[in-house]
């Protein structure tokens, strides 16, 4: 019986240290939790900057874990490092799940270096499965900000050959555009064109239109917009509209300008209305609108001119419906917002001067 009741007090002295051992950790918990709560992120990349002045590492170790932990990029950059390989004068233990982990949270976050590191370790394939797709996602993030990603780029493309992707070829075009590397832009576009992306070759056709070389322009566009793609039959429309590369004739200009219009293109309403509203101009006393909008008068052939402001007001009013439409929408990018803004800024210019023009005309 002795030895039974000695048991039982044993298994209730266990049982006690084991509850305090638990509310200890749960105290230094909390502690460690209040602590973290009553610093910035600033102020804990600060301490642990001067624990590294002082030789403190495991010291900078534990503050540097609390900055990464509230978001701060390069804290988790530097916790990735130290994690990939373990370090003990840190007290910090290898975890490559733990690395990446933290690397991809510092890349997310617009870190530029962690972008081309995450990129790197894509490409190369260390702790990490191999895979270009992934590596040229980053590289092309980090490329607006460091114009080395374009060069590592262009070495994953060389790569892969002929299993490259459209889109990323194109992308590709476009940042070295930037850099005004108009030639080796060209190529990738070519490149991105033969594998069917449409928007590549719209901006052949742009650059061809850009370099003079309408006939060749012309080409690019109109495979681009017999595929469908509204900014080439705009664009398209132009040409005939300008007589550039081709002989200059209105209906096909309505014609291509119509077709974008039913994708949705307002820069294609807005140049319906533009091409009505000259049309309606005559030749006689005043030929350009610039006069116009002077305030001086404009003579118009009655029954065709009104009938052309007329139609021109249509195109202008639907011009600025549809912009209004793409500025409210939450999902729109700002650049294509601020266009919006432009192109109903204009249109409501030349809806003022339609106005009068057919108020005079009746």
């Amino acid at each position: 019986m002795l030895f039974i009741y000695q048991k039982v007090d044993e298994m209730k002295k266990n049982r006690f240290k084991h509850c305090l051992l638990i509310l200890l950790v749960l105290a230094f918990s909390s502690s460690v939790a209040a602590q973290d709560q009553q610093f910035t992120v600033e102020q804990l990349v600060a301490k642990a900057d001067e624990a590294i002045d002082k030789d403190d590492y495991k010291e900078a170790a534990k503050w540097t874990r609390m900055a990464a932990e509230k978001g701060d990029p390069s804290s988790q950059e530097f916790l990735s490092t130290l994690l990939e390989n373990g370090d003990e004068e840190f007290g910090v233990g290898k975890n490559e799940d733990e690395a990446l982990m933290w690397l991809t949270k510092a890349a997310e976050a617009g870190s530029t270096s962690a972008q081309m590191t995450l990129a790197r370790k894509y490409k190369e394939g260390k702790m990490v499965a191999q895979s270009y797709e992934d590596a040229i996602r980053w590289y092309e993030k980090a490329a607006k900000k460091n114009k080395n990603a374009i060069v590592c780029l262009k070495e994953i493309y060389e790569k892969m050959g002929s299993q490259s992707d459209a889109a990323g070829l194109y992308n590709l075009g476009k940042l070295l555009l930037d850099e005004k590397a108009y030639q080796e832009a060209e190529k990738y576009f070519l490149m991105s064109a033969e594998k069917g992306n449409t928007d590549a070759m719209n901006r052949l056709g742009l650059l061809h239109t850009n370099k003079k070389e309408f006939q060749e322009a012309i080409k690019w566009y109109r495979m681009a917009a017999e595929k469908g793609r509204e900014l080439a039959m705009c664009n398209l429309g132009e040409m005939y509209a300008e007589g550039n590369g081709v002989e200059k004739n209105a209906q096909e200009a309505i014609k291509w300008y119509r077709m974008a219009v039913e994708k949705g293109a307002y820069l294609a309403m807005y140049r319906l209305g533009e091409m009505y509203y000259l049309r309606g101009l005559t030749k006689r006393g005043l030929p350009d609108d610039k006069k116009e909008l002077n305030g001086e008068v404009v003579d118009f052939d009655k029954d065709d001119g009104l009938n052309s402001f007329a139609e021109a007001q249509k195109w202008f009013n639907k011009t600025i419906e549809t912009c209004d439409r793409i500025s409210e929408d939450a999902t729109t990018i700002p650049t294509a917002k601020m266009a919006a803004v432009i192109g109903k800024g204009n249109a409501e210019m030349y809806l003022e001067i339609v106005k009068k023009a057919i108020d005079r005309g009746k």
